[in-house]
């Protein structure tokens, strides 16, 4: 079957995307196939800020670091997600500093209403959205407020939302449906003390702190599988065989392990799962290597292998942003392809500016950011 005839048919993949005035620019209608969706086009013309919207309309501000939301203020005037079962979620970006003061002013009055006795007292805020009521604790408030009063000039835009993908406590209700992921390329070394092994002489990078938590979440999902594995066969009385049991059970790991090991043996590299402590690691010509020692190119497809798997207990929206930097020729070739056979019920969704992602059997799916401009 060729990629472009891929059916997947998940109501909760996403049908089009809508932005007004996006960085000052063009309208924005995006149809999207519910496989692979490739967005190019020159810098500066919003491909980056509309991956940006798009995970936070699903997954809601919180699922944003703080500079990252104050990167798409200013850049657009409203957005919405609308999904193939017809739920819809909205943003809009009001630049208008009266509309900043009014939400002060009702932040203070509801720090002043709020109860202080315990966390878990919650306070209606019905004021800020007319079409629907969140929950927040004082504390929320509270530091929403300390956030909004001490971060920029008050003519800073304001970011209101309506959302079938959010609840009332500002969390993603979306996730018990599927898995909304996003990797951004980087790799920026830290230097805190807490992130400088004096011992090895070495500093560590973001991606190394991501890619170590992505190892701790597949470590936990292996020993959750165990368990389930063990019980199953006891429950089947013979009828099903261990192996069997196992096999079904670890698939999307094995796929990932298949893939990975393709991907880095030409490197004299491979990856192994230790079967008595359920630990993931590298090797190099046979001996012990540390995730921080792969190049950059590496540790940015790991990353996204192991999202890809750790996402793989449900169908997953996946976000990428020139997930090509630091890739050599082949793997960008070969990523889309990679990343769908560990994760075959994903919906991908990548802005570039490297043809070589769309070569092998993708070029239909890729759209120029100026062809969905209206």
């Amino acid at each position: 079957m060729s990629s472009q005839n891929i059916e997947i048919n998940n109501p909760y993949f996403i049908k089009n995307v809508k932005v007004e005035s996006l960085v000052g620019g063009s309208d924005i209608y995006w149809e999207l196939n519910e496989d692979v969706n490739v967005l190019v086009g020159a810098n500066g013309t919003g491909k980056s800020t509309l991956i940006a919207l798009i995970k936070c309309i699903l997954s809601g501000p919180d699922s944003l670091k703080p500079d990252e939301l104050k990167s798409i203020r200013g850049k657009f005037s409203s957005a919405s997600v609308s999904l193939k079962n017809g739920q819809e979620g909205a943003l809009k970006c009001d630049s208008h500093g009266e509309t900043y003061q009014e939400l002060l002013k009702a932040l203070s009055q509801m720090l002043i209403e709020a109860p202080d006795k315990v966390n878990d007292k919650r306070v209606k805020i019905d004021k800020l959205n007319k079409q629907g009521s969140y929950e927040l604790t004082k504390e929320q408030i509270k530091s929403i407020f300390d956030t909004m009063s001490s971060d920029v000039d008050s003519k800073s835009p304001v970011i209101t939302a309506t959302s079938n993908f959010v609840n009332k406590g500002g969390k993603p209700s979306i996730k018990q449906h599927l898995n909304v992921e996003m990797i951004s390329t980087f790799d920026m070394l830290l230097l805190s003390k807490e992130e400088y092994d004096k011992f090895n002489d070495k500093s560590y990078s973001q991606l190394d702190f991501l890619i170590e938590n992505e190892i701790r979440e597949l470590t936990q999902k292996l020993l959750a599988t165990s368990k389930a594995v063990s019980v199953e066969y006891k429950n089947s009385t013979g009828k099903k065989s261990l192996e069997a049991i196992q096999s079904a059970k670890l698939s999307a790991f094995n796929k990932f392990l298949k893939e990975v090991n393709k991907l880095f043996n030409p490197n004299n590299k491979s990856f192994r799962l230790d079967d008595k402590t359920g630990e993931f690691y590298a090797t190099y010509k046979g001996q012990r290597l540390g995730m921080s020692d792969l190049s950059s190119g590496e540790k940015q497809m790991l990353m996204i292998l192991l999202k890809a798997v750790n996402s793989s207990d449900k169908p997953t929206i996946l976000l990428m942003d020139e997930p090509e930097i630091s890739l050599h020729l082949y793997w960008q070739e070969t990523l889309l392809k990679t990343v769908r056979r560990i994760n075959d019920k994903c919906q991908i969704i990548v802005v570039s500016h490297s043809p070589a992602l769309v070569m092998k059997g993708w070029l239909s799916k890729m759209v120029e950011i100026k062809d969905i401009s209206v």
